[in-house]
């Protein structure tokens, strides 16, 4: 009789156990899904910024104006080809950080992405080519463009000063004018807003002394220095992280297939953490739900 208790026992501690990886390789199933359709979707974002065709696109625009292929394509001088390449750069780097927002927020779960404002489809059916102010914005789910986030991209420059010399000078006084979001290499933005002796704060607080100090330097007046503060602190206000750095910008404009397989692979790794984690809490929840069940 003790046995046949014992081995009734045996099997139903077996049939638990069934059920326990039964339950574990359904929900593992379900979120493998789930991770592979969503990391899926961000890497289609990094092969369209390299071929140009956008998947599933809420204004019905689904060809990009300008692809890291084509710019790379894009003939330069030999007399100019670095100033070529550095300018061209700038476009390889509006498509390239277009295409890792895109895959953040598609990862995260989030509806919105981002659009080179040339691929953006207005409700009358028109497209803007080469606008004077704006370079990239946010769109929603329905492809509308959400107000306030106009932004134009600003790789020039060989260094974070020169860039902030370009910033503040006159040609540049119309994006501050029209208060865009202003996207600069993240190595440039975490110079330009620190407190070295190349960051913005730097510069407002000498700029500050001199005002204070009533130390005007050769023909600046009082008016003249204030209006350098109002611009530095416009500009800081204005600053954005692109997503991606001078060097990576160049890269992408001189070897763009290297630039996406290296994107590629990081969403890949990405996804790979996010279904080790997935095991993990599944495995857990499977765990407490077993004890819970053993106690009562």
């Amino acid at each position: 009789m003790a046995d046949d208790e014992t081995h009734i026992g045996r099997n139903n501690e077996e049939r638990k156990e069934d059920e326990n990886r039964r339950i574990m390789g359904k929900a593992l199933e379900g979120a493998a899904a789930e991770t592979v359709q969503r990391f899926g979707s961000a890497v289609k974002e990094h092969l369209a910024a390299y071929a140009g065709d956008r998947e599933n696109a809420a204004d019905g625009n689904s060809k990009l104006s300008k692809t890291l292929k084509s710019i790379a394509e894009t003939p330069t001088s030999n007399e100019f080809k670095k100033q070529n390449i550095a300018q061209q750069a700038g476009f390889s780097a509006e498509v390239e950080s277009v295409a890792r927002k895109n895959a953040d927020n598609i990862i995260a779960g989030n509806d919105t992405r981002f659009k080179r404002y040339d691929d953006v489809k207005h409700s009358d059916g028109r497209q803007t080519s080469n606008d004077p102010i704006v370079d990239i914005v946010e769109v929603d789910g329905l492809g509308k463009t959400i107000i306030g986030s106009e932004a134009q991209m600003k790789f020039v420059g060989s260094s974070p000063k020169e860039l902030l010399n370009a910033l503040k000078s006159k040609e540049y006084a119309k994006y501050r004018n029209e208060g865009v979001i202003m996207n600069i290499p993240d190595d440039y933005y975490d110079v330009l807003m620190g407190d070295g002796p190349d960051g913005i704060n730097g510069q407002i607080r000498k700029l500050q002394g001199e005002l204070d100090g009533d130390r005007l330097a050769g023909k600046n007046s009082p008016e003249s220095i204030q209006q350098q503060i109002d611009d530095l602190k416009q500009i800081k206000k204005s600053l954005r992280k692109s997503g991606l750095t001078k060097r990576e910008a160049l890269y992408a404009r001189e070897h763009p297939r290297r630039m996406v397989a290296k994107d590629v692979a990081k969403v890949a790794n990405k996804a790979g953490l996010q279904q080790a984690r997935n095991g993990a809490l599944i495995g857990g929840g499977v765990s407490l739900i077993r004890n819970m069940v053993a106690m009562h």
